[in-house]
């Protein structure tokens, strides 16, 4: 079941293939108009068994959710269409197995050296329930528009989150949650400048779930975190260059502040320039607070920014795209990754019944104290939309590569149908984390032959 409520702040349904992420609940959606002014959308469902991953994580996920949910959202269209709103409140209850350490009692009279006390784990799972009421705004003009979105989250917890800290002799309960508060807010500004450009101005402040950065990743926190479906707005581009698109973000949709500038405008009939600045970081440095409504830079926020520059050519023959893009952000509080990337040529050309393409990149990156080049090559040919033919190239000089600096892979398509699609590939394919919207996977580096039936209904 797809589904968004607001900007998705409340509730993002949906389904990405090429990450192998789907959060979809199965039940029940059920739409009505009203009236001329007034739409209803109601919807109820359960989901088992779903995983996520971060940026900052190999292969092992970082969250394991059961949840049922529900929601009703209200809609007013005014007559004179000046302006709409909505207001939406929604109800689920999430289960995940966290991890609790007892300390070993029985090992306590065999002396006074720490090393003495163990502990051992047991994993029940842990119900929270969510609550979530938001309004959403949106004023229309001649040359703009402004949208708002306001919402607030209630959490209850059957199983406390409790820190403890054990001295030797005491064991001492540090904190104990049993509810917690949270709120968003995003806003978008778009508008067409008299030249006939358009700039859009866009910013969120999400604050549904802050915690420390050393609790970030433990099993023992995972109902503090964001809900699998509040996946509201990120503010950054996803690129669909390799290069570009290899560079991990990762987006907390619980603690979270940043902003997003776009620029676009037509130059004649056959070029458009883009021009895209884009910031992000944790709202606090201590986890206890929003102490910050705009992105900080500081390595304790883990702050994210990226300048993107486009220029495309759209011929009747030849299209061309050129990028540069610098790009530098932290995964992990301490160093910051940085990168350059120029792509001079992302193009296609007509010829007849032939699509000719390709993509020419190269990377600089600066990264844990070292210097290199990444390089991406891509030559393709496709024939009617039926046959369709691409040789692939990467090419690294990363001192941290293990194995393989050169992936070289061959794929021929055939597309019987509109709905039917056979991929055969063959060679050597890099793999790495791969991200969209800030949901991630990792992606295994792969060597042989590759048979893909694709059928889209």
């Amino acid at each position: 079941m797809t589904a968004v409520f607001g900007n998705g702040l409340a509730f993002n349904f949906f389904e990405d293939k090429s990450l192998d992420f789907d959060n979809r609940p199965f039940g029940l959606r059920i739409d009505v108009e009203l009236n001329d002014q007034f739409q209803l959308m109601s919807l109820i469902g359960t989901r088992s068994e779903f995983s996520s991953y971060s940026g900052a994580t190999l292969k092992d996920p970082d969250l394991f959710a059961n949840y049922d949910v529900g929601g009703i959202q209200l809609n007013y269209f005014p007559e004179y269409g000046d302006w709409n709103g909505a207001g939406y409140i929604t109800g689920s209850k999430f289960r995940s197995p966290v991890r609790i350490d007892k300390l070993d009692t029985d090992n306590l009279d065999m002396g006074t050296h720490s090393s003495f006390y163990d502990t051992y784990n047991t994993y029940p799972e842990q119900e929270a329930f969510v609550f979530n009421t938001g309004i959403t705004y949106t004023l229309y003009r001649e040359n703009w528009e402004w949208s708002l979105e306001y919402g607030t989250l209630k959490k209850w917890y059957d199983i406390p989150l409790v820190e403890q800290d054990f001295n030797g002799t005491v064991l001492k309960t540090v904190e104990s949650i049993t509810e917690e508060l949270g709120n968003v807010f995003y806003s978008q500004l778009t508008g067409t400048l008299p030249d006939y450009s358009t700039l859009t101005f866009e910013y969120k402040l999400y604050r549904n779930g802050i915690e420390s950065p050393e609790n970030r990743l433990l099993l023992n926190r995972m109902a503090s975190k964001s809900m699998p479906f509040h996946l509201g707005p990120t503010l950054l581009r996803q690129h669909d260059v390799g290069l570009l698109a290899n560079l991990t973000h990762v987006v907390d949709y619980g603690d979270e502040s940043g902003f997003n500038i776009d620029y676009r405008k037509n130059l004649g009939d056959e070029f458009f320039i883009t021009g895209i600045y884009a910031q992000a970081s944790r709202t606090s440095n201590d986890g206890k607070g929003g102490s910050s409504f705009f992105p900080s830079m500081g390595l304790d926020h883990f702050p994210f920014q990226e300048l993107y520059l486009e220029m495309d050519y759209s011929g009747y023959i030849l299209q061309n795209r050129v990028i540069g893009a610098y790009t530098e952000f932290s995964l992990d509080g301490e160093k910051k990754e940085k990168y350059i990337t120029l792509i001079p040529a992302y193009f296609s050309r007509i010829s007849g019944p032939f699509v000719l393409g390709g993509s020419l990149g190269i990377q600089k990156a600066f990264k844990s104290g070292n210097e290199y080049l990444n390089q991406q090559y891509i030559l393709s040919a496709d024939w009617k939309r039926k046959f369709s033919i691409a040789l692939i190239t990467d090419i690294t000089s990363d001192p941290d590569t293990k194995g393989n600096t050169q992936w070289i892979s061959g794929e021929i398509g055939y597309k019987p149908s509109p709905v039917l699609t056979i991929l055969t590939s063959y060679g050597t394919e890099k793999g790495g984390i791969r991200c969209t919207g800030g949901v991630c996977r990792s992606i295994s580096p792969f060597d042989g032959v590759r048979i893909t039936l694709e059928a889209r209904i």
